[in-house]
């Protein structure tokens, strides 16, 4: 008994330590029965939960910014991306759960910030994931659909007027330049210091078209984890008007 409560008193003094480890505005959030879709560094086999996440804050050879953990298979894998790089996928085995550092002043799940637009007949060309489109009636319920959607970091929408279709999207108007697509309007969740909803405009397409989804594959958990089929390589398909 006395070795249990030793134990306790190790695990939550370790779990304080985790906690106060990371900077000011930064707080770990987690998501059970999930992955980060194909992207990984290293695998190491550690069997609690709160040693992974001191090692992910600590880590020397990149910056991790979230962990994979499963403490059925006592297996830790950082990651130096989170769901702006990639998405998370279903993994129900194991116990698995994904951890991500959050932090406010980077601003990279975009959840809490000011909603823009609408731009009138401008769409983001579609999404290079699956299962984005929603069929609400309203621009409200499409605003709460992205900031509460948890696969991806959703940060904009487009919304069809005339039937109250809604696309989520990985990108907004910095990656890519809006298409001409009369019947809808597009809204972004917008971070930056300074800017009102109201008189709110894109910027200037600049470049090319940049995807934020990057995949880097580490082959022995791809080997040993259950069968999965990845969108990411589909070709990027444009929404049309009807």
């Amino acid at each position: 008994m006395r070795n249990i409560d030793i134990t306790s008193v190790c695990v939550f003094a370790l779990l304080a330590y985790v906690t106060h480890a990371l900077l000011d505005g930064c707080s770990w959030v987690n998501v059970r029965a999930k992955r980060l879709m194909a992207w990984n560094n290293v695998t190491v086999k550690i069997w609690i939960i709160e040693t992974c996440k001191f090692m992910c804050v600590h880590h020397k050879g990149f910056k991790c910014r979230s962990v994979d953990f499963s403490p059925k298979e006592r297996t830790y894998v950082p990651s130096d991306g989170d769901r702006v790089d990639s998405y998370l996928r279903d993994y129900n085995w194991n116990n698995w759960q994904y951890s991500e550092i959050q932090c406010k002043n980077e601003w990279r799940n975009r959840r809490s910030c000011t909603l823009m637009g609408p731009i009138h007949g401008k769409a983001m060309p579609g999404s290079a994931l699956k299962s984005t489109i929603r069929h609400i009636s309203t621009v409200q319920k499409c605003e709460a659909a992205c900031r509460q959607e948890q696969r991806f970091f959703c940060i904009s929408c487009n919304f069809k007027r005339t039937t109250g279709m809604c696309a989520l999207q990985e990108l907004d108007t910095k990656m890519s330049p809006l298409a001409q697509v009369p019947t809808f309007d597009y809204y972004e969740l917008n971070c930056d210091p300074g800017v009102y909803a109201m008189i709110w405009q894109p910027p200037a397409p600049v470049g090319r078209r940049t995807m934020p989804i990057k995949l880097k594959i580490n082959v022995d958990v791809l080997i040993t984890a259950p069968p999965v089929s990845s969108d990411i390589t589909r070709p990027i398909s444009y929404i049309t008007p009807d």
